[in-house]
């Protein structure tokens, strides 16, 4: 399996989020935090949705 490949797969994701959410709770940005909570509310969707960017070479990243 190349990077990219397993760069995608949930389990990859799912760590991803769990880091990025810490980091964002953490922060003494409210716009992150908010943006953070905006979305862990419906993080498995969310995760699917940049899996499938990811998988279908459409995903932007959009910054910070």
């Amino acid at each position: 399996m190349d990077l990219y490949t397993r760069l995608r797969t949930k389990p990859v994701l799912h760590r991803a989020w769990a880091k990025i959410r810490q980091s964002a709770f953490s922060s003494e940005s409210e716009n992150t935090k908010r943006a953070a909570l905006k979305f862990d509310a419906d993080w498995l969707s969310n995760l699917e949705k940049i899996r499938n960017q990811l998988q279908h070479v459409t995903f932007v990243f959009a910054g910070e």
